[in-house]
């Protein structure tokens, strides 16, 4: 790219075809439709955003085998719903400005975060597994309408804060493998869990309060 791009329909990557944002300039990209990426093809993010920004309808996110940098879903307060086709890598940031991330019906496709999460709308988790895994400095969970399934926070060893923005809904497994998870100063915010609760790290509850809140079952902690 030597420009930022706007396609107000589908944007397709195939036959071993690269799309570079470019060195030092990191281009944003926008959406209207569905990206679609095949695993043989290259998408070189570098630092730049895509926004998906389609208002209706289903919208696919194929992405193959490479991960965005910054990638942002805003449908303009309409009601378009944005349907991943497999696993989603996401380097830095995952914004749900409005719209519906939905992992789709039979497939719980998998999802990694780099940086913050920060969802002002709707996150269909279904059976799917969301993972944390940036390895520095605090990275802030928004997690706004609709709990996650699983969450699982990893820094890999590192030295990252996992820090709450509003109160936290995991329908099945919390598992802390690496890094903290802190309910924020002054904030204490609440965690609900439906599954096991997994702490292999750090969490920093201050005054906050934790509910197991499975209906069946043998539930860990």
């Amino acid at each position: 790219l030597n420009a930022d791009l706007d396609v107000n329909n589908n944007l397709t990557l195939s036959n071993f075809s690269t799309l570079d944002t470019k060195s030092g300039s990191n281009y944003s990209i926008n959406v209207g439709g569905s990206w679609d990426k095949d695993s043989g093809s290259t998408f070189t993010a570098r630092s730049g955003t895509v926004t998906m920004d389609g208002t209706s309808g289903t919208k696919t996110i194929t992405s193959g085998t490479g991960a965005f940098y910054n990638l942002t879903l805003n449908d303009g307060g309409g009601t378009a719903t944005f349907e991943l086709q497999n696993a989603l890598d996401v380097d830095n940031n995952l914004t749900i400005t409005g719209g519906t991330l939905d992992t789709k019906s039979g497939t719980n496709a998998s999802i990694n975060v780099g940086g913050n999460w920060a969802n002002s709308d709707t996150f269909t988790a279904r059976s799917g597994t969301v993972t944390m895994d940036g390895t520095s400095g605090t990275k802030t969970i928004t997690s706004g309408t609709g709990g996650f399934y699983n969450l699982t926070l990893n820094d890999g060893g590192g030295t990252a804060t996992f820090e709450l923005q509003n109160a936290l809904d995991v329908d099945n497994t919390l598992t802390i493998t690496g890094g903290t998870l802190d309910t924020k100063l002054n904030s204490n915010y609440g965690i609900n869990v439906g599954g096991n609760w997994s702490n292999s790290d750090i969490f920093t509850a201050r005054s906050g309060t934790v509910t197991m809140d499975g209906t069946s079952g043998t539930k860990t902690i």
